[in-house]
């Protein structure tokens, strides 16, 4: 895990805590917990509403959500879809309902896929003639 900053309040009075919620550092310190409380999540980084892809509810969530949060379940990956007429966005609970306009009444975090990095083969790539490769390298070594 990397070092996080901490913001002195007293040296700083125009600190803004959305430029927190949006910084690298506070996106990838919520995404390791979740990668540690639910494995799920690994395929997921956390992110703000407008690039999610699917959203998680945890325990404080949905008892803050009260009977708005009693057909998810805790933990769980919900997709979200679109509403083609409208654009906005709804989930399906656990009862196969769609709950429109949720992120109003129920606290959520809001995950997107992470891309996969492509393995790129450099085998076959020629090198131009004042390159070595590493591997050829040590074989001249010995």
């Amino acid at each position: 895990m990397t070092k996080k900053t901490i913001i002195d309040l007293s040296e700083n009075p125009k600190f803004d805590p959305e430029d927190l919620e949006l910084s690298s550092d506070y996106l990838e310190f919520i995404t390791e917990n979740w990668h540690t409380k639910v494995p799920e999540t690994r395929g997921y980084t956390v992110c703000p509403m407008q690039e999610a892809t699917h959203v998680v509810f945890s325990e404080l969530d949905l008892a803050l959500a009260e009977e708005h949060g009693e057909n998810f379940s805790i933990n769980e990956l919900y997709p979200i879809k679109k509403v083609e007429e409208s654009g906005g966005t709804f989930i399906v609970d656990d009862k196969g309902q769609a709950i429109i306009g949720f992120d109003l009444y129920i606290p959520c975090e809001y995950l997107k896929k992470v891309e996969e990095k492509e393995d790129t083969d450099y085998s076959n790539v020629a090198l131009p003639s004042n390159v070595v490769s590493l591997s050829d390298y040590k074989n001249r070594k010995k």
